[in-house]
């Protein structure tokens, strides 16, 4: 029950600090300035979808069974993994805002240069918080989600007074928050003083990381497109002011989803254990 308390309290906490952002954005920004931010926020989204199922699923269910005797030579090996994915997609999307700016200004919006800035940074605090759970320890995961919460709070409030608070600061402030909670807890990561490189131990791990990745990687494209793709719609179809009331609406079911990403996040782990330890019994009884 303390596991699934934290779970959820760490869904609530992380969401809530970007409801609060939404909140501030739709309450001082035009309805245009809100929409451009949640077009963004959907390209974030459908990126944070495929990069759970290329490097945080896989983390997931190798590091807490096949690999969980050589916890902190994996975890570098897929740390190094995600800080190179979040490099790639700040110059993809660095270069596409310069090719927007350039052949089509009107869509070249500055919350999408924010997410190109902060990407890499947004992408590492989910990573440090599954890593949390990889090893059993959802309160610290929850300690890192209210850190985050208390400094976007914090970020909003000054943002606001000092009338600089847009789509493209909103970025900003959800930046440093993660910054200032990964600060509070990077201790707590398990980097452990082995200088063994993992991949000489596992040479062939990438190819047993593709076999896995690839059909949760497949699924999650067509579910994030399916999704996503309802704001991008909208804004072609309708116009960018309905996407700000569409993401309004959306805002208001999503605790539905976090509670089931909050089991999720807890079971997962465990089931990997049980099945890497031949315990099939237990993994049933988990299920």
């Amino acid at each position: 029950l303390h596991q699934v308390a934290c779970s959820l309290a760490d869904q609530a906490l992380s969401v809530g600090g970007m409801f609060m952002v939404n909140v501030a954005l739709a309450r001082t920004e035009s309805k245009e300035e809100y929409g451009m931010f949640a077009l963004s926020y959907s390209v974030f989204t459908f990126l944070a979808g495929l990069h759970n199922a290329a490097i945080l699923e896989p983390y997931t269910v190798y590091g807490s069974g096949r690999y969980r005797l050589h916890s902190s030579a994996y975890f570098r090996s897929m740390a190094w993994s995600n800080v190179g994915v979040g490099l790639l997609l700040t110059g993809v999307l660095i270069s596409l805002y310069v090719l927007l700016e350039r052949f089509a200004p009107g869509m070249a919006s500055r919350s999408l240069l924010g997410l190109a800035i902060t990407v890499s940074i947004l992408l590492w605090g989910v990573f440090q918080r599954r890593v949390f759970y990889v090893q059993r320890q959802a309160g610290l995961a929850a300690k890192t989600s209210l850190v985050f919460f208390v400094a976007v709070v914090c970020g909003l409030r000054l943002a606001t007074k000092a009338h600089v608070l847009n789509s493209f600061s909103a970025f900003l402030v959800i930046a440093l928050g993660w910054v200032a909670a990964g600060a509070c807890f990077a201790r707590k990561l398990p980097f452990g003083k082995s200088p063994e490189a993992f991949l000489q131990m596992e040479p062939g791990y990438w190819r047993l990381h593709w076999k896995y990745m690839r059909w949760v990687l497949a699924t999650a494209f067509v579910f994030q497109l399916m999704n996503q793709g309802y704001y991008w719609l909208v804004a072609a179809l309708v116009s960018v002011r309905e996407v700000a009331e569409l993401k309004a609406m959306v805002l208001l079911i999503a605790p539905a989803d976090q509670v089931f990403i909050a089991l999720n996040y807890l079971v997962l782990p465990l089931l990997a254990a049980h099945s890497a330890t031949g315990k099939m019994e237990d993994m049933l009884s988990t299920w």
